[in-house]
């Protein structure tokens, strides 16, 4: 699912909020999806905003990496200036920001020097990459970062996995379903099932990953080298399911969001596939009450921020936010 970049900077504010800000994010979309904005609202969230372009945010703690010459490459010593910037004492409240832009144009031996960089970053920085084509990029280097995609203003795209759940709602809205408790039951069990499939997912990519390494290394190094490895994949593979369960828990909330909109007269919508969905859904409900209940899902996504039981959070907010 890529985001708009009001979204992407919302969810981002939120994880650095609760503390799950992970250290290397790759900002990925097409040329016009405001990838640069979204950068100075991750500068921001470091408290190393100083303007109102990347460029004018350079000092001593953002380093500002984009290619350069007639070649058009991110060279390797660039890279080892940035890391050896980024590794200079700073003061312990200060955040370094690391940020390259069109990252798919590093060059091998730039590339290389970068993913030692991710494997051993800097405490107390964000590495940003910037690019809209990151197939260019290195497999090592995409696996190390978590991916924040892109698009304009208005065209929200949508994975096989959010299309089937927002199909379900659409049936519970339009008829196709009863609206009793059973029913938002199934609704609740539904998106619990689409979490367990993303968990697993990750699990997997994440796994492989690891085995991967393993075949590759564990010949030339030590054994305590790939149980930090394997530490960092347990902690990378728990970092992607949050971040993944907040994009789902986003897309209920445009949902009900779209359902205001309808009411409002208002033609620009996140999910115009399911327009007559979100119609029935401002139909059913007052605007008080579309507000009372994307309140009960904002209160899920701050509950499921503490050690409550994930599986009941989700019934209890689902009998309050789609419930008749």
């Amino acid at each position: 699912m890529a985001f708009q970049v009001e979204t992407a900077a919302k969810l981002l504010r939120r994880s650095r909020d609760e503390g799950r800000l992970a250290h290397a994010y790759l900002v990925c979309g097409p040329q016009g999806s405001g990838k640069e904005q979204l950068v100075l609202e991750m500068i921001d969230l470091a408290g190393q905003r100083r303007g109102d372009s990347v460029e004018a945010c350079r000092s001593d703690f953002v380093q500002v990496i984009r290619p350069e010459g007639k070649s058009r490459r991110i060279k390797v010593d660039a890279i080892r200036e940035m890391e050896k910037r980024l590794h200079l004492c700073a003061p312990q409240s200060v955040t370094k920001v690391g940020v390259i832009l069109d990252a798919d144009r590093l060059g091998e031996e730039a590339s290389n020097a970068f993913l030692k960089t991710l494997e051993e970053p800097p405490g107390r920085c964000l590495l940003i990459l910037v690019t809209d084509q990151p197939e260019q990029l290195l497999q090592t280097i995409l696996s190390r970062c978590l991916r924040v995609p892109l698009v304009g203003p208005g065209h929200l795209i949508l994975g096989e996995r959010e299309t089937a759940f927002l199909t379900e709602l659409h049936r519970h809205f339009t008829g196709g379903r009863k609206k009793g408790v059973g029913a938002v039951w199934a609704l609740s069990q539904r998106f619990a099932e689409c979490l367990r499939e993303e968990k697993a997912g990750i699990a997997k990519d994440h796994e492989e990953e690891m085995k991967r390494e393993r075949e590759v290394y564990q010949k030339t190094t030590d054994g305590e080298w790939l149980k930090r490895r394997e530490d960092f994949y347990e902690s990378k593979t728990v970092a992607s399911y949050l971040h993944r369960r907040a994009v789902l828990m986003e897309l209920l909330i445009a949902w009900l969001g779209d359902a205001l909109r309808s009411q409002s007269g208002i033609d620009k919508v996140e999910f115009p596939a399911f327009r007559e969905g979100t119609e029935a859904t401002g139909r059913m409900f007052s605007p008080a009450e579309l507000l009372r209940r994307i309140e009960a899902l904002e209160q899920l996504r701050n509950h499921l921020g503490t050690n409550v039981n994930e599986a009941l959070a989700l019934d209890v907010a689902f009998l309050d936010a789609f419930g008749s």
